[in-house]
């Protein structure tokens, strides 16, 4: 998908959702024609390298349309050009330029949530890693197929979770993904894996926490 192509924007039925990922130089050609079909659609928007490298002016007009962004540390701070890592601030500032719900995955650390009200974290699923490829991807179409049926913000940040933990347990972006009725079962087999809301102690701590595991909390 990084390859250099002429993007055209697709002739598409009514869905109730969009997933836009990376893409390379002149897809932003697309953008006009996405937001007019975004204005019945929503959007999860998980930005690429590329995508990344616009900047945030050209940016904002998806991430005023997005139902939620996600994307890791990093790219978090490159976008919005800051070298902190106080998950509350950069969710709070990531949600702050359009988004609904702000995500920002930390590797082995997990995963920090802000959707305008309340702060959430949710921990890793801990197996057995052999390639992180596609690990991305994988969480945010999860917490979206959540969204889809009408699941809450911390189910849908477990179902991130658990498909994204499946995907690093195999080579490549989409060997390990899994359907809807397996990542239920590996749900039900492990119920006491779930994303939590930080108590308003946590939010206000003067530590703004960066933990090296959630199991100091």
């Amino acid at each position: 998908h990084h390859e250099k192509r002429d993007y055209k924007f697709p002739k598409l039925q009514k869905a109730k959702w969009v997933y836009l990922t990376s893409m390379a130089k002149g897809s932003e050609k697309m953008f006009p024609k996405l937001l007019s079909y975004l204005k019945k659609t929503k959007l999860g928007f998980n930005p690429g390298t590329y995508q990344l490298n616009l900047g945030l002016n050209k940016l904002k007009p998806i991430l005023k349309q997005a139902e939620f962004v996600c994307m890791n540390t990093e790219e978090a701070q490159k976008l919005l050009k800051t070298n902190k890592r106080d998950f509350l601030y950069l969710t709070k500032k990531l949600q702050a330029t359009g988004p609904k719900i702000a995500i920002i995955t930390d590797g082995a650390n997990g995963t920090y949530c802000y959707d305008g009200k309340d702060h959430w974290y949710c921990p890793i699923y801990d197996v057995p890693v052999v390639e992180r490829t596609g690990a991305g991807d994988a969480f945010s179409t999860g917490f979206l197929s959540a969204l889809l049926y009408n699941k809450p913000i911390q189910e849908a940040l477990a179902w991130g979770t658990l498909n994204s933990a499946s995907v690093v347990q195999k080579v490549g972006p989409q060997e390990g993904l899994i359907k809807l009725n397996k990542l239920k079962a590996i749900h039900k087999v492990h119920p006491k894996f779930k994303s939590r809301k930080l108590t308003k102690k946590e939010v206000t701590t003067s530590n703004r926490y960066c933990p090296k595991t959630h199991k100091k909390w």
